[in-house]
């Protein structure tokens, strides 16, 4: 019988021209790419709800946000009066989490809150 499988596996291997060691390592579905820290290219409405309702965020090139941080007037810190948090726990949104979500109490305090260059954050770029 154990004679049997393994002659079966090599005819399908030698069917499909692959070896029988390849059959038999599991392939590595890792991403290949790199994250790298960039800021804003964008910040304005990202999405709306009920028609009427839009909601705010920083748009990232790359994808996969995070170490998030605000380069403008106090830092980090400053963001913690936003009512939702420092900016270390905000959300990112989109299909490849491209854009970080900014608290409309946080966007509407101020112009540096606006301004794109001010929101730093580690994103995954494909190699």
């Amino acid at each position: 019988m154990k004679v049997r499988i393994i002659y079966s596996v090599m005819i399908l291997a030698f069917a499909f021209s692959v070896t029988i060691p390849t059959l038999l390592v599991a392939e590595d579905v890792s991403p290949q790419g790199v994250y790298r820290t960039t800021t804003a290219y964008r910040v304005g409405v990202a999405f709306w709800t009920q028609g009427i309702n839009p909601h705010y965020g920083a748009f990232f090139s790359g994808g996969w946000g995070r170490n998030q941080h605000y380069r403008g007037p106090g830092g980090d810190a400053a963001t913690c009066s936003s009512g939702s948090g420092c900016i270390g726990g905000w959300n990112w949104h989109g299909a490849a989490l491209s854009t970080l979500l900014i608290p409309k109490l946080w966007y509407f305090s101020g112009s540096a809150q606006r301004t794109a260059s001010n929101y730093q954050a580690d994103m995954f770029y494909d190699a």
